[in-house]
């Protein structure tokens, strides 16, 4: 029976940590402070150490030893059959397994598969991973199942998209998933969420998940699987609506925003136990460190993705933590995360936009690269996405190859959309103007106040006519 690889098996699949290696009784010590549980894993038969005997009449000395006084010690032997005994010594229920399957000793079946199915390592290899002091090794080195479904998540989405846009050129998955101003209020809520799962590049997403991987570990360590999975949804969510009242033209994406949401819960953990360990701060602050560096070299990053993330992360620590908080404290916290979501939704409400390969198709015909911009707007209306700013696109790309006829359809069919935008009613005036129908211009320039005309050029004409 190999004890380090039962030990290091055990530390990943439970809430177990590493204490000690009792080398005269050949023993390993692992303890779960939460629940006050000690486990020991020993080398020798238990006719060469007997636990009753370090127990019985020497609690006070065993408590010190461990750090508390336990509930339960659970003592596993190895042996050539499999026997189990019970019984309460001072008011401590002592358990001793003496077996020759250790891949019993967790009812985990994960503990289990990777016990019995796992090549072995050389025992060095388990003693150094299991006794390592260094706090982020502990974190890492356990199973952490929802930071992997996570991950795995992310990086199926991933390929599907990078797969999609290498070989058929479509951002089909681009368009349906990502966030956008235009969409959202258009009802589409869903893209909150999904957008937190979607990168644009292989840069972008090995760092997030890079980033995922070790946050989310420390998170689902701390704080277990259900929060570390709840947090990463809503602070994906909220992120993205904090973000919408700063930004209503383009498209937003990535985890940042939730992977920011997780970091807040670390930062609440430490200063509401106001527990700060040198070594976990200086490893958190190492990794905010990076995430703003990268963030500073790149071009289109959602900083209020990262800072509301980060807030709403810090909130949602103290809502857990409620009762080791003051209640005032409490109370501020949750009038704040109120007013803050009517704020979105108010603020998301009264802004307008159009859809986000509109803008991107603006911002190529504005570079002179008609073709990418063409491409654009048909993905766009493939997918059922158009507006006014659509067929205003199409205009300009129109005259561009001199098909006039074509230029004034499309201008048309946008000023039908919204005949109260600026530019297209300039448009739509200027090219009446060539058949000279005053009339119909007079119509137009009705719906505006010419003193909050903000076009140059449609004020100049709404004077004109308004002589």
């Amino acid at each position: 029976m190999n004890k380090w690889k039962i030990a290091y098996e055990v530390l990943r699949h439970s809430k177990y940590s590493y204490h000690a290696f009792d080398k005269s009784g050949d023993v390993i010590w692992l303890i779960n402070n939460k629940d006050k549980l000690v486990m020991g894993i020993s080398g020798a038969l238990r006719e060469t150490y007997n636990v009753t005997d370090q127990v019985s009449g020497r609690l006070t000395d065993f408590s010190r030893f461990i750090g508390f006084k336990p509930t339960e010690i659970k003592m596993i032997y190895p042996s050539p059959s499999e026997e189990k005994s019970k019984e309460t010594i001072d008011g401590v229920k002592v358990v001793e397994h003496l077996t020759n399957q250790p891949e019993k000793i967790l009812k985990s079946l994960f503990y289990r598969f990777n016990y019995k199915y796992k090549p072995d390592k050389e025992d060095k290899v388990y003693q150094k991973r299991v006794s390592s002091k260094h706090p982020l090794e502990s974190y890492m080195l356990k199973f952490t199942p929802v930071t992997s479904v996570l991950l795995t998540l992310n990086l199926i989405v991933f390929l599907i998209a990078s797969l999609s846009i290498y070989f058929n050129q479509s951002y089909f998955l681009v368009n349906i998933l990502s966030v956008s101003h235009y969409e959202v209020v258009s009802g589409e809520i869903y893209r909150l969420l999904t957008s937190s799962f979607l990168h644009i590049s292989i840069e972008h997403f090995l760092f997030n998940m890079f980033a995922l991987y070790i946050i989310g570990k420390f998170v689902e360590v701390i704080y277990g699987k259900i929060t570390l999975m709840i947090t990463y949804i809503l602070t994906g969510i909220l992120s993205s609506m904090f973000s919408l009242m700063f930004i209503s033209e383009g498209i937003m994406l990535g985890a940042s925003g939730s992977i920011y949401g997780l970091l807040g819960l670390l930062v609440a953990h430490m200063i509401i136990h106001k527990h700060i360990d040198v070594k976990r701060v200086i490893q958190l602050a190492v990794i905010i460190t990076v995430l703003s560096v990268f963030t500073h070299f790149s071009s289109n990053i959602n900083h209020f993705a990262h800072f509301s993330g980060l807030i709403y992360g810090i909130i949602f620590g103290i809502f857990i933590y409620f009762r080791k908080v003051n209640l005032k404290i409490v109370f501020l916290v949750i009038v704040v995360f109120i007013v803050s979501v009517i704020l979105n939704i108010v603020f998301i409400s009264s802004h307008d936009s159009v859809p986000a390969f509109d803008t991107l198709a603006a911002e190529y015909i504005e570079q002179e690269q008609y073709e990418e911009a063409l491409d654009i707007i048909n993905e766009g209306l493939r997918h059922g996405n158009e507006s006014y700013q659509t067929y205003a696109s199409l205009a300009i790309l129109a005259e561009v190859t001199g098909d006039y006829n074509k230029r004034d359809e499309f201008l048309q069919k946008s000023f039908e959309l919204n005949p109260t935008n600026e530019q297209i009613a300039k448009e739509k005036i200027i090219m009446l103007r060539r058949d000279s129908e005053h009339d119909e211009i007079r119509t137009i320039l009705s719906r505006f106040d010419i003193d909050n005309i903000e076009d140059k050029g449609l004020e100049i004409i709404a004077r004109e006519y308004d002589e």
